[in-house]
């Protein structure tokens, strides 16, 4: 393995750059916590206003 290889490896060989990783996690799932945190009541309204008789 030369050099180049060892810098950029081909994809699929096990490398992942987890802080990276991490950080567009973050990014994609801190706007849906958000949503929900302000929207919570009118979640929990719809949810017992259709929810089933038994």
């Amino acid at each position: 393995m030369d050099r180049f290889e060892k810098a950029h490896p081909a994809p699929g060989r096990g490398v992942v750059v987890r802080h990276l990783t991490m950080a567009a996690t973050v990014l994609v799932m801190a706007p849906v916590i958000l949503v929900f945190l302000f929207a919570q009541k009118a979640f929990v309204e719809g949810v017992t206003l259709t929810g089933v008789k038994g």
